[in-house]
């Protein structure tokens, strides 16, 4: 796709680079790839790009795509009059996106068959929710045509039919006086039928949250499901919650976590471990236990191997992060967002073109002031060792971290007495980091990288074998990193302030297409 020319652009072009990208990948992922297309294309028109084989001269009147258009530009000039409130037009822009096969109808043929097997095509590609969404769309836009009365069709409310929402079973009551007292004869389960009573009294106090309640239940149906059978019987163990509390051992839990890990997958094993814990201290403080409860079994956690990105596909990633950014800017001007506002709505795509050639963690980017940076240096305070250092980034990275001061403090920042504050607004990076994988995702596929797919910290991975195959001494890579010389070897593998740590920055962005 990057290298058919602007000229020879035709929806049959996009297409069929939709479909090949939906058959290697998943349908969802040519969705995304289509609409970050889309709003690349739309960046150009703005810069007077034209697309001869992309811009016809509009879709035949009286069409339902015509209608939505028409609907769309009403939308928004009641959004500049004041009448409608901020992103009122969003669900129409959406709409007129996803028309698909209803485009060219008229729109008094949206007849309910008609709109049924849209609905039907639209589940194939986007999840049911997002369906039933463009379906309530639809039935705005219909009301909307039947108040200016250019039609007389039905709503469509009544079209698709509503699943039914499951209902949550009725929470199981426990009578603490009725339960019998806690022994060192006590079986897990009379342990754990006290200590979620004992939760369900804080809860009354408000004390606890009824989802923690909800999780310590299900803790308690947990403990009695059978563990894994061991390999050298042809018995099945008994449940952790048929075992006396004196009685446990670490491969008794062991075996009922690897279970555990089996049938309820590993993150709620995680969760279940830590609240067997929990439930263990309260055994210890009632007396039915002496021991420590910790009985050394640790969550097992499968590290993925990093993915680290080549010069050739850096370059790639570099430009599409560049056109993103910019195709970013281009939106929040078109909803007539300044300073802070567009600054938060830019801050995803800026905070991932500085992660691109620094070799920082992103909770480390995330975390920095507006004061820490001067230049091309950058002074990461909120470190994961605790430890201040100071960085350098490239020119692309520096002059998007100048604008993001800009927007944030006016152009003082960028010149004046030095500022204090957050440079994206917060000092917390998980409101930023689902924004940033999906900023990297959007990337990742428009460069046209191969699965298994980078994610943040693979950067990292590929700032050091970068800087490897360029030469750079393993001591400045280290400085850059935060690490020691030795651990940089043996977490990332042979191949700022400190001496040659500052043109690191500079010689990969030469090295991946110069400065952008």
């Amino acid at each position: 796709m990057r290298d058919v020319r602007a000229s020879k652009l035709t929806p049959e072009t996009i297409e069929q680079w939709v479909s090949t990208v939906a058959h290697a990948y998943t349908p969802s992922v040519a969705a995304t790839a289509r609409r970050s297309l889309t709003s690349i294309l739309n960046h150009a028109r703005a810069h007077e790009v034209a697309f001869p084989g992309l811009d016809p001269a509009g879709p035949p009147a009286g069409s339902v795509e015509a209608a939505a258009r028409d609907w769309l530009e009403h939308l928004k000039a009641r959004e500049r009059d004041g009448d409608l409130g901020f992103r009122g037009h969003t669900d129409a822009a959406m709409l007129l996106r996803r028309l698909g096969s209803l485009a060219a109808l008229p729109t008094t043929a949206l007849h309910p068959p008609v709109v049924r097997a849209w609905f039907a095509e639209l589940c194939k590609s986007y999840h049911e929710p997002v369906a039933r969404k463009l379906v309530k769309c639809l039935g705005r836009l219909l009301a909307h045509l039947r108040r200016v009365g250019e039609t007389t069709g039905q709503p469509t409310h009544e079209v698709v039919p509503r699943t039914s929402k499951r209902k949550r079973k009725p929470e199981e009551t426990i009578d603490s006086a009725a339960l019998a007292p806690l022994t060192p004869e006590a079986t897990v389960q009379l342990v754990a039928d006290h200590w979620l009573a004992d939760k369900i009294e804080q809860e009354a106090l408000g004390h606890l949250r009824p989802k923690s309640v909800r999780a310590y239940r299900y803790l308690r149906t947990k403990l009695r499901e059978r563990a894994q059978k061991p390999e050298h019987t042809g018995t099945e163990r008994p449940a952790l919650a048929e075992f006396r509390a004196v009685d446990l051992t670490a491969e008794i839990i062991d075996a009922w976590y690897k279970g555990l890990c089996k049938n309820a997958g590993s993150s709620a094993a995680k969760a279940c471990l830590a609240r067997l814990r929990n439930l263990l201290r309260f055994a210890r403080a009632r007396g039915v236990i002496q021991c420590d409860p910790d009985y050394g079994v640790r969550a097992k956690h499968r590290r993925k191997p990093p993915r680290p990105i080549t010069s050739e596909e850096m370059r790639d990633l570099r430009a599409v992060a560049a056109d993103l950014y910019d195709a970013r800017v281009e939106d929040g001007s078109r909803r007539r967002l300044e300073g802070q506002d567009l600054a938060h709505h830019t801050a995803p795509h800026t905070l991932f073109r500085m992660l691109l050639l620094s070799g920082t963690r992103i909770d480390e980017m995330a975390r920095v002031d507006a004061g820490d940076i001067r230049g091309n240096k950058i002074k990461l305070v909120r470190t994961k060792s605790g430890k201040e250092r100071k960085i350098a980034v490239d020119d692309d990275a520096a002059r998007v971290a100048a604008k993001q001061i800009e927007l944030m403090f006016g152009k003082q920042g960028t010149w004046g007495p030095r500022v204090r504050g957050p440079l994206f607004g917060t000092h917390d990076p998980e409101s930023l980091k689902t924004a940033v994988w999906r900023v990297m995702r959007e990337a990742v596929i428009l460069a046209g990288l191969p699965k298994p797919w980078p994610h943040p910290h693979d950067l990292r991975h590929s700032f050091v074998h970068l800087s490897m195959e360029e030469g750079a001494p393993i001591d400045d890579i280290a400085w850059a990193l935060g690490h020691d010389p030795k651990m940089t070897r043996e977490i990332y593998g042979e191949g700022a302030e400190r001496p040659g740590s500052n043109a690191l920055s500079g010689r990969l962005a030469h090295a991946t297409g110069g400065a952008m």
